[in-house]
């Protein structure tokens, strides 16, 4: 049941979650009234920031990078 390395299956996963909480601070997770996920940037002060990009990528890093600080996204997105 472990894996190649000696640590049960899962916990690979569990870490990653725990380094992306730790390398993103003040990231809010829900969901909107359809049910779609959304995720937030909101900081202790300041306005939450909704940031659009699929978390992993690039672009979620630059998006979040901005709203760190303090830039919105850009409201016209090409998609």
């Amino acid at each position: 049941m472990g894996g190649s390395d000696g640590n049960p299956l899962g916990l690979k996963a569990i870490m990653a979650a725990v380094k992306i909480a730790t390398e993103f601070r003040y990231l809010l997770r829900d969901r909107d009234r359809r049910g779609n996920p959304r995720v937030h940037y909101r900081p202790p002060v300041g306005k939450m920031i909704r940031l659009r990009a699929t978390i992993g990528t690039q672009a979620f890093v630059d998006e979040y990078r901005r709203a760190e600080g303090g830039v919105p996204p850009c409201l016209l997105q090409v998609r």
